[in-house]
């Protein structure tokens, strides 16, 4: 019934591995289960990054409805 913890952060680790393979994304890390963040270099743009992201996400969970929300901000 239910995944282990150890398959549960197999999956995720797969997941932050394919995530940090899309050129331009340097960081990526979970504040918990059920988020996700990652940071992009100076010379690469989000337009380009958060697509790729997206489909990387939604297969990862079999393209179940997720809500996915953009949070950036610009800092020095």
């Amino acid at each position: 019934s239910g995944y282990s913890s150890d398959k549960i952060d197999e999956g995720f680790q797969s997941l932050f591995d394919s995530l940090n393979s899309i050129d331009g994304v340097v960081r990526v890390s979970s504040g918990d289960k059920y988020e996700i963040s990652f940071q992009k270099g100076h010379v690469f743009s989000w337009d380009e990054i958060i697509p790729k992201a997206e489909n990387l996400i939604e297969q990862h969970f079999d393209h179940d409805p997720l809500l996915l929300i953009n949070h950036s901000y610009t800092g020095e």
